[in-house]
């Protein structure tokens, strides 16, 4: 891996336009790379502050500088605890190309410690995992995601995949999985393709599955000797917490009167709220 800035590729990419004036695909990729400079849902990507402080700060000559600040940038992965790295609200397409840059980071540094006789445990959770891999179709985060399902476990790579659309997930990523943990599934098409790429479960073990209540999971594969149906504990019970991501309760929040809520913190994403502190500091020098 070697570190190079945005605009050390648009330079690359315009002296080669320059040279391929008749190449339209020079063009076309020096346009995209433009395009990419200027959008500001991207900045996270295109000017990554935190990453040029490290580089900057590491005294090696190349290639070992730019080695050093890789495995430096992506250690925080590895430190004891749970990371969490949410990507709701970016385009689909980025969240898919940054799963694939992070993954194929942590493979390349796992597969180094292995190769130096060490070894570095890691348990990945992907959570909608048919977008990432999906039944029918190509993208970049598919490959690496397939490549760590059959070959992680060699490397102490342990990978979870969550998805509420089993139909759509790629049948060479569900067809790795040893163990089953399924919530209730209606759906005669989800309920076939999982049957239909996974190896141990059963035919009445899949058609149980829509007569599941709320909470109850049916757990098959190397952690359980047999199939079992567990109830997974109420978290708001236990700790008093409300979590999101289950239904509103709609006739109570229809009967309550309206509050007044603000909602500005919230309406800006990060890199819009950098890009107008930068245009308004642009303002303050030009008034003064």
């Amino acid at each position: 891996p070697i570190y190079f800035s945005i605009q050390e590729l648009k330079k690359a990419v315009t002296d080669m336009a320059s040279r391929h004036q008749s190449d339209r695909s020079a063009i076309d990729l020096q346009l995209k790379v433009d395009n990419l400079i200027d959008n500001p849902d991207l900045y996270f990507i295109t000017q990554p502050e935190i990453s040029e402080e490290i580089y900057r700060k590491i005294e090696y000559d190349e290639p070992h500088r730019s080695g050093k600040a890789f495995v430096r940038i992506y250690e925080r992965l590895f430190s004891p605890g749970i990371n969490i790295i949410a990507l709701g609200g970016l385009p689909s397409e980025v969240q898919i190309s940054t799963v694939s840059t992070i993954l194929k980071a942590i493979w390349r540094i796992v597969n180094a410690y292995s190769q130096a006789g060490s070894k570095l445990p890691l348990f990945i959770i992907v959570e909608e995992a048919h977008i990432y891999s999906p039944r029918d179709r190509e993208n970049p985060s598919k490959e690496i995601l397939e490549k760590i399902a059959k070959e992680g476990r060699k490397f102490g790579i342990g990978l979870g995949i969550v998805s509420q659309r089993p139909r759509e997930l790629s049948p060479t990523l569900l067809a790795q999985c040893g163990t089953l943990i399924a919530l209730r599934t209606s759906n005669p098409e989800d309920q076939r393709h999982i049957l239909n790429s996974m190896e141990e479960v059963m035919t009445e073990l899949i058609q149980s599955l829509s007569g599941l209540s709320v909470g109850e999971a049916i757990v098959s594969g190397p952690s359980a000797p047999l199939p079992a149906i567990v109830k997974i504990y109420n978290f708001q019970e236990i700790y008093n917490v409300e979590l999101g991501g289950k239904d509103i309760n709609w006739t109570k929040e229809w009967n309550k009167e309206p509050e007044e809520t603000d909602i500005l913190p919230f309406l800006f994403t990060h890199e819009e709220r950098k890009l107008f502190e930068r245009k308004q500091e642009g303002l303050d020098k030009f008034f003064k």
